[in-house]
């Protein structure tokens, strides 16, 4: 993937987010900002706002914003 990201970001991706290392060499960023969206809306059925969904959701604005 093309896209610089932060370890930071690297590491909370591989840590909550199913199948990482694959999405992470996708060429579809659009793939793992999905996988992410997915991660969030889990968390916020549950109507918990946290710092998972606040770190999540920067993540998919680096993404979007790429």
């Amino acid at each position: 993937m093309a896209i610089a990201l932060n370890e930071s970001d690297l590491s909370f991706i591989r840590k909550n987010i199913e199948n990482s290392d694959v999405l992470l060499q996708s060429d579809d960023p659009n793939d793992l900002i999905e996988a992410l969206h997915d991660y969030t809306v889990d968390i916020l059925i549950d109507g918990d706002v946290n710092d998972s969904v606040r770190t999540a959701e920067k993540i998919i604005d680096k993404l979007l914003n790429d």
